[in-house]
């Protein structure tokens, strides 16, 4: 049928005469020039002296946009092999999944229980380092207390020792006749009691 796009402003021409062949000519060109993309023939109508013209370019346009769509068609298989290609990939890759799945979860369960493990001997170890420093800083304290006393009954020895090396540069100077009066005494005083005993 006629389009008015094409033929605005004309009449609808009888199908028996000259005009309306050349319309039918003209409305295919523009067809096939819109679907080409070519800029030939998109005048709203062709005199009848350029219908050969039109009638020659005719079958290398049709064949241009055959080659096309043969070009088209091969890009196509070509996306759908790929596609194939890519679905036997997946499927593939999810048949190994599923059978390596069971094997990868009894992993994952071992692994969570050794880690749970490691950490319960984490925590026991971090209680025994804690129980041992607070031993080390308890022993700090006695050895602290062991050195302070053992400096001070060092001191108190050396304090008797220059109380014995006195009491023996003193016993030295002691004559008989100091003796002599310890024994007269009847009731000796209280620190020669002392030194006595």
């Amino acid at each position: 049928g006629l389009q008015q796009d094409n033929l605005r402003g004309i009449k609808p021409p009888d199908r028996s005469n000259l005009n309306y062949l050349s319309a039918e000519i003209h409305h295919c060109a523009l067809k096939v020039a819109r679907e080409c993309s070519l800029e030939t023939f998109k005048t709203p109508m062709v005199p009848p002296s350029r219908h050969t013209e039109m009638l020659r370019i005719m079958p290398a346009l049709l064949h241009k946009q055959r080659k096309s769509l043969w070009e088209q068609a091969a890009g196509l298989q070509v996306s759908l092999r790929k596609l194939r290609a890519a679905d036997t990939h997946a499927t593939d890759t999810e048949h190994a999944y599923n059978q390596l799945a069971p094997q990868l979860l009894h992993e994952v369960e071992a692994n969570v229980a050794t880690m749970l493990e490691l950490s319960e001997h984490q925590l026991r170890i971090s209680s025994v380092k804690a129980d041992v420093e607070e031993e080390e800083d308890r022993t700090s304290a006695v050895q602290r207390q062991i050195t302070a006393v053992q400096m001070k009954a060092q001191e108190e020895l050396d304090a008797a020792l220059k109380q014995y090396d006195d009491s023996l540069t003193s016993i030295e100077t002691i004559t008989k006749k100091d003796l002599a009066e310890l024994k007269s005494f009847r009731k000796p005083p209280g620190l020669v009691k002392i030194v006595l005993e």
